[in-house]
């Protein structure tokens, strides 16, 4: 089995019929392009109160790879959309 993602205990698929998902290998850290997303679309006045802060882990795809895979225990028998994808 090739370490993608998809078969890493630390990934999660966003839904059933997303081919992206996040590592959550990590912490949350903040996330400054979606806090510049924010502000680049209106939402500037949001920022003024430092309490709302944007937290993300990294998004990424079924088929990326990071080097620090770990084999979710029920890889081989995962289905769904990602299931017959080549990795």
């Amino acid at each position: 089995m090739e370490e993608r993602c998809k078969d890493c205990k630390y990934w999660k698929q966003h839904d059933e019929t997303s081919c992206g998902g996040k590592c959550r290998r990590l912490p949350p850290v903040l996330d400054g392009l979606q806090i510049q997303f924010a502000k680049d679309n209106g939402h500037e006045d949001e920022f003024a109160d430092e309490s709302i802060l944007w937290w993300s882990q990294p998004a990424t795809s079924f088929d990326d790879w990071c080097g620090e895979f770990v084999k979710r225990p029920n890889a081989e028998l995962r289905g769904g959309p990602l299931a017959d994808r080549p990795a």
